[in-house]
């Protein structure tokens, strides 16, 4: 592997490390986020706590309204009494239970602000994982361009014995002499220069295989925001 080669895959490692740091800084701030929202919740369910002894007052003031109606009807008897205990009972739970709202809602003041804090931090979070993502998806790509590369070496070297087939044929024709189209060496030239249009035409897209590859990198893509090792399947 040269020195360039060696630089980039250093570059694509630490860009894995840091891919793994982010996810689980951003695994932590989901957990934290998740942990308030639910102590939001339950303080939530302490400001709607005073509602149903409200209602329970509210009934205990119409039952006597309608007692003392009946008896100022009825002109007989001493006035009914009101049940006493039990409104100061409710009373007091209805104070408690407006003090717990008060509380919960200076709690969840503050709450908020800690929800929101986390929060912004996750955009940062994810564009750097963006930026970390497609670092590794150039490691992964690097042995495909080291493939292409060779590749590429070698259709050049085909090419040039090819040429020097060509060459040799041309020689030969002309060292015989004879322009004859239907000359053996160049009969043999135009056979040659046939295959060479043919394999070297236009080939019909292999579209399947197109969108395998485009899927195959999204997938990768989408693997590495859970999971910094993932790798490019082939």
């Amino acid at each position: 592997m040269n020195t360039k080669t060696k630089d980039s895959a250093s570059i694509v490692s630490a860009a894995r490390q840091r891919l793994a740091s982010m996810i689980a800084a951003r695994e932590e701030i989901s957990a934290s986020i998740e942990r308030t929202n639910a102590a939001l919740t339950r303080l939530a369910s302490q400001q709607t706590a005073e509602g149903p002894l409200v209602g329970e007052l509210a009934a205990l003031d119409a039952a006597e309204a309608a007692k003392m109606n009946d008896w100022a009807r009825s002109s007989e008897g001493d006035a009914p009494l009101p049940d006493v205990a039990k409104r100061e009972a409710l009373n007091r739970k209805l104070a408690d239970a407006r003090a717990k709202a008060e509380a919960a809602r200076r709690a969840e003041s503050g709450l908020q602000a800690e929800l929101a804090r986390e929060s912004a931090k996750l955009p940062a979070i994810a564009r750097a994982m963006d930026i970390a993502i497609a670092e590794v998806l150039v490691e992964e790509g690097d042995s495909l361009i080291a493939d292409f590369g060779a590749a590429s070496f070698a259709v050049t070297s085909k090419r040039k014995r090819i040429e020097i087939l060509r060459d040799i044929l041309i020689a030969k024709g002309q060292a015989g002499g004879d322009g004859d189209p239907g000359h053996p060496f160049r009969m043999l030239l135009q056979m040659v220069d046939g295959r060479l249009q043919e394999e070297g035409g236009p080939r019909v897209p292999d579209l399947d295989a197109a969108n395998r590859h485009r899927l195959g990198w999204h997938t990768l893509a989408d693997r590495l925001r859970s999971d910094a090792n993932a790798k490019l399947e082939s």
